[in-house]
């Protein structure tokens, strides 16, 4: 999972700092707002990003309402509290307007999409293999529960001890 983690930091910075600046606008002057103080907000938002839907595939399910809420609280409130930092009023000006820029421009936000469905791609794929797995293992537990109790039957030592259930319709034998 660290090797993970350490892929999605690095795409997480490089896609937006690489893919929406150019090298003159990372190095040199760096103006207050200016293309590399955009850039960096999105890696930023991409790494928060990451990081709540990686908690989100990763926690319990059903997710307990009170989980959800607090999901939702902090994704809503990090609108507002970012278009804070880009204000005159922020206690540092470098991310002056950068907010407010990076929400407006689909390039941005196309970073902010894309890039964290990128990273959480092989989570994603594993939480939905395990899931189908369970979902699975489930249902021939279910059918195990409801089987016919007069088809079951344990086999003999001499069968390898196998458990082994019939189709008392078909006369068939299932080694389980």
């Amino acid at each position: 999972w660290m090797f993970l983690a350490t892929v999605q930091g690095i795409l997480a910075w490089s896609v937006p700092v690489y893919g929406l600046t150019t090298r003159s606008e990372r190095w040199g002057d760096l103006p207050n707002g200016g293309p590399f103080w955009q850039a960096s907000f999105t890696a930023f938002t991409i790494n928060y990003l990451i990081v709540h839907l990686k908690l989100l595939l990763v926690s319990e399910k059903p997710l307990q309402g009170i989980g959800l809420l607090s999901f939702i609280l902090e994704l809503v409130g990090y609108a507002p509290i970012a278009i804070g930092l880009g204000s005159e009023m922020a206690p540092s000006h470098e991310l002056l307007h950068a907010p407010t820029r990076v929400f407006t421009s689909w390039q941005h936000v196309a970073c902010i999409v894309l890039v964290p469905l990128a990273a959480l791609t092989p989570e994603a794929v594993e939480v939905a293999w395990s899931w189908s797995r369970r979902r699975r293992d489930g249902k021939w537990r279910d059918l195990m529960d409801g089987a016919d109790m007069a088809s079951l039957h344990s086999a003999s030592s001499s069968d390898g001890g196998d458990f082994q259930m019939s189709d008392t319709d078909s006369g068939d034998e299932h080694v389980c």
